[in-house]
């Protein structure tokens, strides 16, 4: 009877706890980088309504027209954890108590043209994934963005026509400047 009780109450006390108002946002540099160029991606929680301890995510990409060159965690959270799996956690204490709080930078090149979607998502089911709240329960971490790598913009024929022009009116005055220091001698 009294376990009974106790089961109740604590179905009911677990019932009313909810997650955290958060909203993942994974904000890139730029949605179309040329080819050869570097770009980032943030990652960060806006709406946060508790005290973000911290945070576990593994990370993809879906193509090879760009390549993960780093992962710079916010300071705030300290270094990596190393875990492995998740492939990127980190964890404080305090928290962070912001509405908004910048969780990653992750920098990219852009390799060769093409589309491709960089995810993060958390499994909940592993202790080590998702967002960790002082008072909440821990909550989902995932998103994605599209990036299309671009080719890198030939010169503009105006500018090929002007260097070849320069070029000429170069080659016409060094030979003036020969036939004078000829006729001197």
């Amino acid at each position: 009877m009294v376990k009974n009780i106790f089961l109740g109450l604590a179905i009911a006390l677990g019932s009313g706890l909810t997650a955290s108002a958060d909203t993942i946002v994974l904000t890139p540099s730029t949605l179309t980088p040329g080819v050869g160029s570097l770009f980032t991606i943030n990652l960060s929680v806006m709406g946060n309504t508790d005290e973000l301890l911290g945070f576990g995510f593994n990370q993809s990409i879906s193509t090879a027209a760009f390549l993960l060159q780093t992962i710079s965690i916010n300071p705030f959270f300290g270094p990596d954890l190393g875990l492995g799996n998740p492939q990127v956690s980190a964890f404080t204490f305090p928290g962070s108590t912001a509405s908004t709080v910048n969780l990653v930078m992750f920098t990219f090149l852009a390799q060769q043209v093409g589309s491709g979607i960089f995810t993060v998502a958390a499994d909940l089911t592993d202790p080590n994934q998702g967002l960790f709240f002082l008072n909440d329960p821990a909550g989902a971490l995932d998103g994605y963005v599209t990036i299309n790598v671009q080719p890198v913009p030939e010169p503009a024929l105006g500018g090929l026509v002007a260097l070849a022009l320069l070029g000429v009116l170069s080659v016409a005055r060094f030979r003036r400047q020969q036939k004078v220091a000829a006729s001197r001698e």
